[in-house]
């Protein structure tokens, strides 16, 4: 003898019981087929969705410098929604010209290594008067006949590397020649 033909008084409590505890599950299925996917949230993925290598102007203090820092400005007011990370090249900024290598040095590793670990990461390369020959030479395609490259630099960088550069952007370049 079933439960609900020993308590019929059960059986209308049953049955309500298991119909709603079935749309209660049919709402859960539903519910989760139309839901978007987990997605990690910016703090969660170390990835933006720009990143923007900038080289500052002669005298500038570490950073972007204000032109960088006007330019990643612009672009958070252009790209709302999408994750914009500003990242300040490295190199000494001053009248020894010479060593402004050393910003082309950690640009191009900077470059190289978003495109490594943050494959989707669209980079914008930039500078400022000297920063602007810094972000120049970091993307040349030859290296000039008889100069010889200073420690720390290999050559231009590799071809693969260039489908994750979206832009670059020269301002105020220090010399028309160049």
């Amino acid at each position: 003898m079933s439960a609900v033909t020993r308590y019929p008084a059960r059986k209308g409590t049953l049955a309500a019981r298991a119909a709603a505890f079935a749309m209660f599950a049919a709402a859960a299925i539903l519910s989760g087929l139309f839901a978007a996917p987990p997605s990690a949230s910016a703090a969660e993925d170390p990835c933006p969705a720009v990143e923007v290598v900038f080289a500052r102007g002669t005298f500038e203090a570490p950073g972007v410098g204000a032109t960088g820092q006007a330019f990643v400005d612009a672009l958070n007011a252009r790209l709302p929604g999408k994750t914009i990370e500003p990242y300040g090249v490295n190199y000494p900024a001053s009248l020894d010209f010479g060593r402004s290598v050393d910003g082309i040095s950690d640009a191009s590793n900077r470059i190289q290594s978003i495109a490594a670990n943050c494959p989707a990461t669209r980079i914008v390369l930039g500078g400022y008067s000297q920063g602007a020959a810094v972000a120049g030479y970091t993307t040349t395609d030859t290296v000039p006949a008889g100069f010889d490259l200073p420690a720390g630099l290999t050559g231009p960088m590799p071809p693969a590397i260039s489908s994750h550069v979206a832009a670059v952007v020269l301002f105020g370049t220090p010399d028309p020649w160049f």
